[in-house]
């Protein structure tokens, strides 16, 4: 039987422990060494899905997105718990019927990339899924 997973960094954090005391787990150190990472909000709790490739991230954003269409917003100034300084990352929204954003997926981590690789990405996964 496995054991129960738990989360000690919001709990430290709650506790009054500093930051620079609290260890990085393994999973937030996984962020920053992979090339593709979704993140669904960005607070304590929050895990990253790391892709091995950019292909395997885009056709998750498009089975997220359930045919509904896409908003892309290039942040500059994105640091996850873990990482040392600000990174570039991608705001994914689909949008309802009258273009407004809807429900965000999350914050698509492309390794230093922007919007343009990502919407480029997203077209193969769309002619894939056609096809």
């Amino acid at each position: 039987m496995n054991r129960p997973w738990f989360e000690a960094a919001p709990a430290l954090a709650a506790a009054g422990v500093p930051d620079d005391r609290i260890p990085v787990t393994p999973l937030k150190a996984n962020l920053m060494s992979a090339d593709y990472a979704l993140l669904p909000r960005i607070d304590t709790v929050a895990k990253p899905r790391v892709f091995p490739d950019l292909a395997a991230l885009a056709a998750s954003i498009e089975r997220q997105r359930q045919g509904q269409g896409l908003f892309l917003e290039e942040v500059q100034d994105l640091q996850p718990l873990g990482a040392p300084d600000h990174v570039r990352a991608v705001k994914v929204w689909t949008t309802d019927i009258d273009g407004r954003q809807d429900r965000m997926i999350g914050f698509a981590y492309l390794k230093g990339a922007g919007r343009e690789l990502l919407e480029w990405a997203l077209r193969l996964a769309r002619r894939r899924a056609a096809a």
